[in-house]
C-alpha cells in the first residue's frame, strides 16, 4: 500500500493487486460522511429487499477475481477480521431471480461472496464458472441496454 497527501489535508491510497495494476481510494479530510443507499448500497436494504442500489456517479461496488477454491477461505478469513456484514456464498445464475441455492446447478454462472470495507464501501471476491467468450452478445445479455443519458452526436 502506498499513501500519498494531497493539497487540502486529503489522501490518496494506493492498493497493489498483484498484476502491477492498482486500486485507488481517496479520503477528504472536509468530504461528507457516507449516505448508505445513496453514495454507496446499503446492508439494511440489501438484508430486507434483497437489493443494492446506489447512486448515478457513486460507486456500486469493486469485485475481485480469486480462483474458487480461494472463496471459502478467503470468506472465512474475512469473517473472522469481524469486518461486519459478509455474505453467505452467492450462486448468480440464468435464472429469473437471477441466484440458486445450489453449486451444481448448470445455470451458476459466478460464485461470489459481498462484505464491507471500513467506510462502507461494497466489496465483492468473485469467480466466473461459466465460459461467456463464444457467445454472441445478444445471446446473454438478457435484458436491453439502457440509453447513454446524453445524446450521440
Amino acid at each position: 500500500m502506498c499513501i500519498r497527501d494531497s493539497p487540502g489535508g486529503g489522501q490518496h491510497f494506493f492498493f497493489a493487486l498483484g498484476d502491477g495494476s492498482s486500486l485507488a481510494f481517496f479520503w477528504f479530510k472536509d468530504a461528507r460522511r457516507a449516505t448508505p443507499g445513496v453514495s454507496a448500497p446499503s446492508v439494511q436494504q440489501m438484508l430486507e429487499q434483497g437489493k443494492h442500489p446506489s447512486a448515478h456517479g457513486s460507486m456500486n461496488h469493486v469485485a475481485f477475481n480469486v480462483p474458487e477454491d480461494k472463496l471459502a477461505p478467503y470468506r472465512k478469513r474475512i469473517k473472522s477480521a469481524n469486518v461486519g456484514y459478509v455474505s453467505p456464498v452467492v450462486y448468480h445464475a440464468d435464472t429469473e431471480t437471477g441466484y440458486c441455492h445450489d453449486r451444481t446447478d448448470p445455470s451458476v454462472s459466478w460464485v461470489s461472496v459481498y462484505f464491507f470495507g471500513p467506510d462502507g464501501e461494497l466489496l465483492e471476491l468473485t469467480c466466473q464458472t461459466k465460459d461467456f467468450s463464444n457467445l454472441e452478445r445478444r445471446e446473454h445479455v438478457v435484458h436491453t441496454p439502457k440509453r447513454a443519458l446524453w445524446r450521440e452526436w
